[in-house]
C-alpha cells in the first residue's frame, strides 16, 4: 500500500525544480533556447507573474505525481528511484517532446534543452521525495 504523500517534500522539490528552471533557462541556456524558439533577446524580457505561479503549481503537480508513482511501486532506495524516474522521463517526457518536435520545425537543441531540464528536475524530485520520508 502506498505511503501517504510527504507534502513538505513535494512542496520543497517543486521549489527546487522552479529554481533549476530559473538557472536552466537563464544563465545556462537562455541564448540557444531563445534563438531556437525564434525569440529576440535584445530587449528586456519580462516574465508575467502568473506564468511563475503556474510554473510552480505545475512543478508541484509533477512532484506529487512522481512521489505517488514511486510510493505505489514501494520504491524506497535512491538508486531504484532514480532509475525508475529515468525510465518515466524517457518513456513519457522525452518521447512526447520528441513527437511534438517532429512537427514544430524548431532546432533539435530546443528539444534537448527542454527535455534536459525536465530530466534534471525529475531526478531532483525523485531524490528529495525518496530521501525525505
Amino acid at each position: 500500500m502506498p505511503m501517504p504523500a510527504n507534502w513538505l517534500a513535494i512542496a520543497v522539490s517543486a521549489l527546487v525544480v522552479f529554481m533549476i528552471g530559473w538557472i536552466w533557462y537563464g544563465p545556462l541556456f537562455s541564448k540557444p533556447w531563445a534563438s531556437g524558439m525564434g525569440y529576440d533577446m535584445s530587449g528586456d524580457m519580462k516574465m508575467d507573474p502568473k506564468m511563475l505561479v503556474v510554473s510552480y503549481l505545475l512543478s508541484f503537480f509533477t512532484a506529487w505525481t512522481l512521489s505517488t508513482l514511486l510510493d505505489a511501486g514501494q520504491v524506497a532506495d535512491l538508486a531504484v528511484a532514480l532509475r525508475t524516474t529515468l525510465l518515466i522521463w524517457l518513456g513519457l517526457v522525452a518521447t512526447t517532446f520528441a513527437l511534438n518536435q517532429v512537427y514544430d520545425s524548431r532546432p533539435w537543441r530546443v528539444w534537448a534543452i527542454n527535455v534536459g531540464y525536465h530530466l534534471v528536475g525529475m531526478l531532483a524530485t525523485a531524490a528529495i521525495v525518496t530521501l525525505w520520508r
